[in-house]
């Protein structure tokens, strides 16, 4: 188990739209997003904005649910991004369980 903190902060290039229970809402756009992420123990959290209008536009945040090492759930998002779960993984945070999930 993980006890030491790590925190990762980065900017990626995506593409993103506003997206509600109905759908996208919004005509997909090409946008830089400032990610950070943090894991500490058997706890972890991110959050992302956009980088034109820091977070007005697009932005999210959660909690990752973690055990052991291993990332069994999140919250405050519908689909955890490929970025996130590529960081986790930099810190060797097990993601297969999530990745099964969102790509079944």
């Amino acid at each position: 188990m993980n006890t030491k903190k790590s925190r990762v902060k980065r900017q990626v290039e995506t593409v993103s739209f506003y997206e509600t229970s109905i759908g996208a809402v919004s005509k997909p756009k090409k946008v830089i997003m400032n990610v950070e992420v943090e894991v500490e123990s058997d706890w972890g959290c991110f959050e992302i904005a956009d980088e034109d209008t820091w977070g007005e536009q697009f932005y999210a945040e959660g909690e990752l649910e973690i055990s052991d090492g291993v990332l069994y759930g999140y919250d405050g998002i519908f689909s955890l991004p490929d970025y996130i779960i590529d960081i986790l993984k930099e810190l060797n945070i097990n993601t297969k369980q999530i990745e099964n999930d969102l790509y079944e």
